[in-house]
């Protein structure tokens, strides 16, 4: 070599060629670091209706190998701002994207940001960042959310690209709900569904109405909770709007394969006109039929290798079952 040289790993750049040597010579300078600004996001949904409450998922995927480094996305005014509580208004929670192998640890929120902290993630790998119960501005409008990163030591450097989510005129007439699946195992995140009805819905998938949901994992299946949907592309929902109507049924599956699993629901946000609102297991077959307006949640033992099925049956009747013989049946009335 032509000498040696002490210090930080140096940016190799061409300076003159040295006419004493059969090389270009390098100059030495700070490391570059290659973490901060890298990699790209992306979001689905892309479109919500203004005012609008949903669940918001926004993927990372590394471009080249990252570890002890952080991913922040800072969520726009107007929207709810995030939570570290899972499960609460803006709750935010963060997994490796399907396929993907690496490390990170729990999600969390800071004013406006969203902070995610990645252990070690190889390049072309992702994570799933879910912004969940979120509601979107009642302005129509395009929303940008920043997302940047950095190493262990140095200051955020924002993306060359941001995940946009536009808000779109919606109906005035619609109302939803959310079914919250919860592990008794601690470690695993809690999912959430969403079903509703809009005058802009329909019986099958609904562009910036309903949410997809993330591929079927493999097994063994810590928890994985899904509405079907009748499509040719999308089967998965995590989000169902249905069109205004008198009654109507959503279905979903749970699968949990080690652990038990409990759904919960606020009562109050079933619309007064259906008195009736019924959560019923399908399969495996059982005869136990929860009225969803007096009790905010059942429980349920893991079933390994199968998912359950069950039915939200909401309609403004309520149905009086018969037995053969004398049927003893209360009316009530004012004297």
């Amino acid at each position: 070599s032509r000498g040696t040289s002490t210090g930080s790993l140096a940016v190799i750049t061409n300076t003159a060629p040295d006419p004493d040597l059969s090389y270009w010579p390098i100059a030495v300078g700070e490391a570059v670091n290659v973490v901060a600004g890298s990699g790209s996001i992306t979001v689905s949904p892309s479109s919500v209706i203004a005012g609008s409450t949903n669940t918001i998922t926004f993927t990372y995927t590394a471009v080249v190998d990252v570890a002890n480094s952080f991913v922040k996305l800072s969520v726009p005014s107007g929207w709810t701002a995030p939570s570290s509580v899972i499960g609460s208004a803006g709750g935010v929670t963060a997994s490796l994207a399907s396929g993907s192998t690496g490390s990170i640890s729990v999600a969390s929120a800071s004013g406006l940001d969203i902070i995610v902290p990645i252990n070690s993630l190889g390049a072309n790998n992702a994570i799933d960042i879910s912004y969940s119960n979120a509601t979107s501005p009642t302005e129509v409008s395009s929303y940008t959310f920043t997302a940047a990163t950095r190493d262990f030591s140095s200051a955020y450097v924002s993306l060359a690209s941001s995940a946009i989510v536009t808000t779109t005129e919606g109906a005035t007439n619609i109302w939803s709900s959310q079914i919250t699946v919860s592990s008794t195992d601690q470690q695993i995140n809690p999912s959430s569904m969403q079903f509703g009805m809009s005058e802009l819905a329909t019986d099958n998938y609904d562009v910036g109405l309903d949410v997809v949901a993330p591929p079927a994992p493999f097994a063994p299946v810590q928890l994985d909770a899904y509405l079907p949907v009748q499509n040719e592309y999308i089967t998965r929902l995590l989000s169902d709007f249905r069109p205004l109507a008198e009654s109507v049924t959503f279905r979903f599956s749970v699968r949990a394969d080690a652990s038990d699993f409990s759904l919960s629901w606020d009562p109050s946000d079933l619309p007064i006109s259906f008195t009736m609102a019924q959560l019923k297991q399908v399969a495996p077959v059982s005869d136990q039929v929860i009225d969803m307006k007096t009790v905010s949640g059942a429980s349920f033992s893991a079933l390994a290798g199968q998912y359950y099925s069950f039915e939200i049956n909401l309609s403004p009747t309520v149905p009086i079952h018969l037995s053969p013989g004398w049927n003893m049946i209360s009316i009530p009335g004012i004297p």
